[in-house]
């Protein structure tokens, strides 16, 4: 085992135990040693609540650790299998089994990205050391953000139609992408609808199609792909396939 393995492991586990995350129902932090961050989930039925704090190397002379907070997400398992399905149907390598954001933010709360931007300037270990005073100031902060910000987040969506009713019915499609994941937002946005029965689902439907036709030949290399998923992914809602996949997931 590494040194920098063995750093990474005592400095999550000491986060782990400062930020009193198992009484709030997270499981044991899930260290990325390629991603250089550790993974903290929160299982419910049907759904994760996830967040990242990445661990900031930085090596000139010595090696010097600190924290920056990863963008947190919930991810919805109906979506996500659906989403799975789809790569597999057309062989999307880049996101076959993988877990995605549903949702990334809420229109009601505040990123807080002063704080997030603070914590990215805080060095919290050089060389081997533990600077103690560093690491309460940090974990001290993320612990408010968890608290102010990110768990009333996850309890203010607490299920599809939360996301349905109040950014999907109440958002822009140039704001959307705001909340449900950036470059996907199309796609869980169609998923959601579909699932929730929202009596828009035809016409965004549509609206999508039309887009890709207008977009196209601007740019094939970009669209032809995009589009591709598009058909697949109306095809496997339309047709009812997904029933067969979601139907033990609430």
């Amino acid at each position: 085992m590494s040194k920098q393995t063995i750093l990474m492991e005592k400095i999550s586990s000491r986060l782990v135990k400062s930020l009193e995350l198992s009484k709030y129902g997270f499981l044991e932090p899930q260290l990325d040693l390629k991603g250089l961050r550790t993974q903290f989930v929160r299982k419910h039925v049907g759904r994760s609540d996830v967040f990242f704090i990445n661990h900031g190397i930085r090596k000139y002379s010595r090696e010097e650790i600190g924290f920056l907070l990863h963008p947190s997400y919930i991810s919805f398992d109906a979506v996500n299998q659906i989403f799975i399905a789809i790569g597999e149907r057309i062989n999307l390598e880049d996101h076959l089994g993988k877990v995605h954001p549903t949702v990334v933010n809420h229109p009601s709360a505040s990123k807080n990205a002063e704080l997030i931007q603070s914590l990215a300037n805080e060095i919290v270990v050089i060389d081997d050391s533990i600077i103690e005073e560093n690491f309460l100031n940090v974990t001290t902060s993320i612990k408010a953000y968890l608290i102010d910000y990110l768990f009333p987040f996850y309890d203010k969506i607490e299920s599809l139609q939360k996301i349905n009713e109040e950014i999907i019915n109440q958002t822009t499609q140039a704001e959307v992408g705001n909340y449900l994941n950036g470059g996907y937002a199309p796609w869980i946005k169609l998923i959601i609808m579909k699932l929730c029965k929202n009596p828009g689902y035809d016409d965004y439907k549509n609206w999508l199609e039309e887009t890709f036709v207008r977009l196209l030949p601007t740019n094939p290399a970009m669209y032809e792909p995009k589009q591709k998923i598009y058909q697949e992914l109306k095809e496997f809602l339309d047709s009812g396939q997904y029933l067969n996949l979601i139907q033990n997931i609430d």
